[in-house]
C-alpha cells in the first residue's frame, strides 16, 4: 500500500521518461532528415569537442605532475657532477678521433706528465697558505695547516687513484703498448719504482674526471667525501683550462707491429683494402641470402596465392 505521495513521485517518473523518449524520437526523425553533410558537420563538432576535453585533462594532470616533481629534490645525475669546459671536452674528442679512427698511440712518457702537472698545482695551492712556525699556535695557523694538509691528500689521492684505475682509461688501441710497458718494467712495477702518472699526460686524467662519479657510487663513498673530492677536482679542471696551452702537448705516432691490436687495426694500405673488399663481399652474401628467404616465404604462404 502506497501513500500519495509515493504514488505522485512514481507517476511524476514515468512522465518524465515518456518525455525523453519522445525527445529522443524526435531528434533521430530529425537526424534522418538531414542531409550528408549537416551530419558530417555535427559528427566533427563533437569530435572537436571531446578532443578539447581530453586536451584540457591532459594539460591538468601534467601540471599537476609538474607541481608534484618540482617539489621533491631532484638527483644529481652522473654526468652533471664534473662539469668540462668546451676547450677540454676538444681535447678529449680530438685525441678521441686519433687513437680511434685514424690508428694512432701517444708517444710515451709524454713531455708534460700528470705527476709534474699536479705538482706544479699543488704547488700553487700551497703557496696560498703559507706555512707559518710550527711553535706558533693560533686559530689560523691552524687551519692553515689543515688546509694544506687537505690539498696535498686530495693531490696524492687522485695521483693514486689514477695510478690504479689506469686499465680502465684505455682505449682498445692503447691495451697493446700498455701490456708492452708493463712487461719492460715489470721489476720496476714489483719494486713499485714504475708510476703510470709520470708516464701518461693529462689527456688520460680528463678520462679519470669523466668516469669519477661511477668510481666513487662503486666504491661507495660518504656523500661529504665525494663532495669533498668533487670540489678539489672542479677547482684543478679551472686550472687545467687556465693552463691548457702547456699542459695538453701531447704527441702520436703509428704503433709499431707489436703494438697492433688486431691484424685488422694495423699493417699496410693493401692489407686494409683486401679487408674492406672481403667485408663488402660478406654484406652481399647476406642481403642475397635474405632475398632468397623473402621469396621463398612469399611463394609458401596461401595468401599470396589466392591473391594471386
Amino acid at each position: 500500500s502506497w501513500g500519495k505521495r509515493e504514488v505522485r513521485a512514481r507517476m511524476r517518473q514515468l512522465e518524465a521518461r515518456m518525455r525523453g523518449k519522445e525527445e529522443g524520437n524526435q531528434h533521430n526523425s530529425e537526424d534522418n532528415d538531414l542531409d550528408d553533410t549537416t551530419k558530417k558537420n555535427r559528427r566533427k563538432k563533437n569530435r572537436e569537442k571531446e578532443k578539447k576535453r581530453i586536451s584540457n585533462a591532459a594539460r591538468e594532470r601534467e601540471k599537476r605532475l609538474c607541481n608534484e616533481q618540482l617539489d621533491l629534490p631532484r638527483k644529481q645525475e652522473l654526468a652533471e657532477q664534473i662539469m668540462l669546459p668546451f676547450t677540454l671536452k676538444k681535447i678529449m674528442v680530438d685525441e678521441w678521433e686519433l687513437v680511434v679512427h685514424c690508428n694512432m698511440v701517444p708517444n710515451l712518457p709524454c713531455p708534460v706528465t700528470i705527476k709534474s702537472t699536479l705538482d706544479a698545482y699543488l704547488q700553487t695551492k700551497l703557496e696560498m697558505f703559507p706555512e707559518d712556525d710550527k711553535k706558533v699556535i693560533s686559530s689560523e695557523a691552524e687551519e692553515k695547516r689543515k688546509l694544506r694538509k687537505d690539498w696535498v691528500k686530495a693531490v696524492e689521492g687522485l695521483a693514486l687513484y689514477f695510478n690504479t684505475a689506469i686499465s680502465h682509461l684505455l682505449y682498445k688501441q692503447e691495451i697493446p703498448q700498455y701490456n708492452q710497458l708493463v712487461k719492460k718494467n715489470d721489476d720496476s712495477i714489483n719494486q713499485g719504482k714504475l708510476i703510470y702518472s709520470s708516464v701518461y699526460g693529462c689527456e688520460h686524467l680528463l678520462r679519470l674526471f669523466v668516469r669519477m662519479p661511477a668510481f666513487l657510487e662503486k666504491k661507495q663513498v660518504t656523500p661529504v667525501e665525494r663532495r669533498w673530492l668533487l670540489s678539489k677536482i672542479g677547482d684543478l679542471v679551472r686550472y687545467l683550462q687556465k693552463h691548457q696551452a702547456d699542459i695538453f702537448v701531447q704527441t702520436y705516432r703509428k704503433p709499431s707491429e707489436s703494438e697492433n691490436c688486431t691484424e685488422e687495426s694495423g699493417g699496410d694500405d693493401d692489407s686494409i683494402m683486401q679487408i674492406v673488399k672481403r667485408k663488402k663481399k660478406e654484406k652481399e652474401k647476406k642481403s642475397i641470402e635474405r632475398g632468397r628467404k623473402r621469396r621463398a616465404q612469399r611463394s609458401l604462404s596461401p595468401a599470396r596465392k589466392k591473391m594471386r
